[in-house]
């Protein structure tokens, strides 16, 4: 299994080929990515944060698809 510094030393490998502009694009995305990987490892390790995420998602999927005309099934009727 390939690790993160292996990674990395494959990337830079394959940036030298590239044009500059087209190894910044791919470095910043690199960038983001990484970033973007870290802040869901720290939601994952703090249990607070999760609960606050997952609260504000079902809130917004109640506003966006709460449909009031569904009536509850009653199972005594």
């Amino acid at each position: 299994m390939v690790n993160g510094h292996q990674a990395s030393a494959v990337l830079d490998l394959q940036l030298r080929a590239l044009s500059p502009q087209r190894r910044h694009l791919i470095s910043a995305e690199h960038d983001r990515v990484t970033a973007e990987v870290a802040d869901l490892g720290s939601i994952l390790a703090a249990p607070e944060r999760l609960r606050e995420m997952l609260g504000t998602e079902r809130g917004a999927n109640l506003a966006r698809y709460d449909d009031r005309r569904w009536a509850r099934v009653d199972e005594d009727h």
